[in-house]
């Protein structure tokens, strides 16, 4: 990401956001959330190449297979029903790529910046089997 950064224009607008401020996030993957009636994939725009140089990036695909295997030995039961759940969507729509070879993770956040941070939130209709 280091070499990406030299290439990249951040706007101030971009380092605001409802989870925090001061960093650039940058959401990957499949949407079904922010009131969606449907699942979407995010318009990245300028970040577009970053977003494709991050997701490429063989420690983060390392990362999100490690992660999944956590999930699935932490919660069975709601890896399954996502697994289930996501594997029908990829079939229906093939246009949504998984987003990792080896995570049946949609969506990723990626936090960006010197001030990068996350808070806890917990959004009642995202959980498992809402």
């Amino acid at each position: 990401m280091e070499s990406a950064g030299p290439n990249i224009e951040v706007r101030a607008q971009d380092l605001h956001h409802k989870c925090s401020s001061g960093f650039l996030a940058i959401n990957v993957g499949i949407s079904y959330g922010n009131g969606h009636t449907v699942p979407s994939v995010p318009r990245l725009g300028r970040y577009e190449a970053l977003a494709r140089l991050l997701m490429g990036n063989e420690h983060i695909q390392r990362l999100a297979a490690y992660q999944n295997a956590v999930y699935a030995l932490w919660h069975p039961e709601a890896y399954i029903y996502y697994k289930e759940n996501l594997d029908k969507l990829h079939a229906h729509h093939p246009e949504f790529s998984p987003s990792f070879r080896r995570s049946i993770m949609p969506t990723v956040a990626f936090n960006i910046g010197k001030n990068a941070g996350t808070t806890i939130r917990r959004a009642a209709t995202s959980s498992f089997g809402s």
